[in-house]
């Protein structure tokens, strides 16, 4: 990546998916969403005041080629041209759809043309059923325009309220400013507590550079889910 990279541990990935908004975003902003979208991140935004700018979507999730279209066609008399998109690539609540990998490319490739800055929030990325997982945005990125929010809620427990966030350092080090000026930092024992795990599952990595111990345990929740889809598939 053209620039340097950072992260930040944060109280739950929202934590610091609503700081950036904070930082990212003017009141005569536009943030480019999905149709559809986590009503947690609406719950701040809405308040906020910027203008929110909704991506149509179909089964495949947010449709690169509607993005463009909204980008291409955008005049001033829209107000400024968004320069932010925010998306739930793997598992995007509420719709549950995960974007494959031929639509990942194309969204960076729109987000290239039109110089957007994308805001990965991936809180299911570790729950993905089929292997091999598909990459993240963050892992495409080459020219440092992905931010990316990842949480050990869905992994571990929501309770402990454990996430982090990944991208250029500029913009991560203004987050942790942020998070130094409102919350000081996320609750240390909640983050003993995760590394008391990974400490016991083990610093060995296997082929594909993940760690097997973290990786067994997450196979483990996936298992379940998985039972979970199945009876939930038996009743519908």
């Amino acid at each position: 990546k053209a620039a340097e990279q950072a992260i930040m541990v944060s109280t739950g990935s929202q934590d610091a998916l609503t700081k950036t908004f904070e930082l990212l975003l003017e009141k005569d902003d536009t943030l480019l969403l999905e149709e559809y979208t986590y009503s947690g991140s609406l719950a701040f935004l809405k308040p906020w005041g910027c203008n929110l700018a909704p991506v149509p979507c179909d089964q495949g999730g947010i449709k690169p080629e509607a993005l463009r279209a909204i980008l291409d066609n955008w005049t001033e008399l829209d107000g400024k041209k968004p320069r932010v998109l925010y998306t739930i690539p793997t598992g995007s609540n509420p719709t549950g759809i995960t974007i494959d990998l031929e639509r990942r490319k194309a969204l960076y490739d729109v987000a290239r043309e039109h110089d957007l800055l994308i805001l990965e929030d991936d809180p299911y990325y570790y729950l993905q059923f089929s292997k091999p997982w598909l990459p993240s945005l963050y892992s495409m990125d080459q020219d440092a325009r992905v931010v990316r929010f990842d949480s050990f809620s869905k992994v571990l427990s929501s309770g402990l309220r454990l996430g982090f966030m990944t991208g250029p350092k500029e913009i991560v080090d203004r987050v942790v400013l942020h998070m130094q000026a409102t919350s000081l930092h996320t609750s240390g024992v909640s983050q003993g507590v995760a590394n008391a795990l990974f400490q016991h599952w083990g610093a060995t990595h296997g082929e594909d550079g993940a760690m097997v111990g973290f990786q067994r345990h997450v196979d483990g929740v996936i298992d379940f889910y998985s039972k979970q889809r199945a009876e939930f598939q038996k009743c519908a």
